[in-house]
């Protein structure tokens, strides 16, 4: 990855050729496009938009290939959320956690404590803040995960097929913690480890090669 100095130009450069909308960055979530969502969605000045903003950029900081805002514009976005929004304390946790400032024991709680906050609300608004539980702890609250899937059915095939893999890789798991024998679950660990490089490919293709089309498509829309 990019650091430093270096990362920072390269993400000037990147933003400034986004075109500031909200609808635009949302499209791009919806098509795993992060870091074209984040530059979409920074420069607007309302608090779902800049939580939605963050949430992208971390993801984008996930990525390979991704372009990613600087940790430290992330940190100053975080600090300038009202106190009185619902989720500015889950959207801070998440800066201090990749920050190295949050530990995950923490960061899970108030994960937890957001689950129960959130109402999957058939708006835009919602749409946005939903994004921040497209992560690996989701399916751990299974009626919230069951919910969460159904929310974006027909309007996200990467978020639905995210969580899907992480219950299907949660469920294999929980086989193997149930199995004593190493022969017994041998071939189950095989298939796990095959899950899990799929799974990496799949998200990097997805969301960096499949879905360039459907950017062209959008920047000749506007």
């Amino acid at each position: 990855m990019l650091q430093g100095e270096e990362n920072a130009e390269v993400w000037d450069q990147f933003k400034m050729n986004i075109k500031s909308s909200l609808e635009d960055a949302l499209t791009f979530a919806l098509r795993g496009d992060f870091d074209h969502a984040c530059a979409a969605s920074l420069e607007v000045n309302e608090p779902v938009a800049q939580i939605f903003a963050i949430k992208m950029g971390v993801l984008a900081h996930s990525m390979t290939k991704a372009v990613f805002p600087p940790l430290e514009e992330l940190q100053r976005m975080a600090t300038s959320l009202p106190e009185t929004h619902p989720f500015t304390g889950l959207a801070r946790a998440l800066v201090g956690l990749i920050a190295g400032e949050v530990i995950p024991a923490d960061y899970s709680r108030v994960f937890r404590d957001a689950t129960t906050q959130f109402e999957f609300a058939d708006d835009a608004d919602h749409e946005l803040l939903g994004f921040l539980f497209l992560d690996a702890r989701t399916p751990g609250f299974s009626e919230f995960a069951k919910k969460y899937i159904d929310f974006y059915k027909g309007k996200s095939d990467v978020v639905c097929s995210y969580i899907e893999a992480i219950i299907e890789r949660n469920a294999i798991f929980d086989k193997l913690y149930s199995i004593t024998s190493y022969d017994a679950f041998r071939d189950e660990l095989i298939i796990n480890k095959m899950l899990d490089e799929v799974q990496i490919l799949y998200w990097d293709k997805l969301m960096q090669e499949e879905y360039l089309i459907n950017y062209a498509e959008i920047t000749q829309e506007n």
